[in-house]
């Protein structure tokens, strides 16, 4: 195999790395190659000295610690998950300000139900004051309804957003790999590989 198929065949195992890392990586073994040939060496056996290119490929997608599998996917996939705790947390907590809010209306009923019973002139006294407590544990049962539905929203915009940015960044990383494969062809002047 030659330089440039051996280039052009490194360059297309290993897509899933970033383009401007895979370049270097791509020029790192150039030089390796070129320096081989530098010290006498045929470009065939320069190529085969490194080794099978599979697994020269599958040892730097390990190093590089690139997905193998579709990475847009994996991406999604975390950032749907991040979002879903934060939810299920924020979740938990406005549940538990709504049983906190509950509980006051519950016990404001209960403490005048009780108040009446025993000291009937008891009501005049404080119902101002068990009123404002009522009004104030159901602000807190509609308060925290309204800050989950807030933050359910807020979760969810960003998510799309991310989803947005995430595509945008893959779909301009393709462009570049096609253009650095387009390059590496003419400068290799349109020479097939097996």
């Amino acid at each position: 195999m030659t330089k440039k198929q051996f280039l052009l065949k490194m360059n297309m195992r290993l897509i899933t790395i970033n383009p401007r890392r895979r370049n270097e990586i791509l020029n790192h073994y150039r030089s390796v190659i070129d320096q081989s040939m530098a010290n006498g060496n045929t470009e065939e056996s320069s190529v085969e000295a490194l080794g099978s290119i599979n697994s020269l490929c599958r040892q730097i997608l390990r190093k590089e610690k690139s997905i193998i599998l579709v990475p847009i996917l994996f991406s999604i996939l975390n950032v749907i998950t991040a979002i879903i705790k934060v939810l299920l947390t924020l979740a938990i907590i406005a549940l538990l300000v709504g049983i906190i809010g509950v509980a006051i209306t519950c016990g404001y009923s209960l403490v005048m139900s009780t108040l009446e019973h025993f000291i009937p002139s008891s009501v005049l006294l404080s119902s101002n004051m068990f009123a404002a407590v009522f009004k104030a544990g159901a602000c807190v049962v509609v308060g925290s309804a309204l800050v989950l539905l807030v933050v359910m929203v807020k979760a969810a915009l960003t998510a799309i957003i991310k989803i947005i940015i995430h595509l945008g960044n893959m779909a301009k990383d393709a462009i570049y790999m096609i253009q650095s494969t387009k390059i590496m062809k003419e400068a290799f002047k349109g020479e097939t590989v097996d």
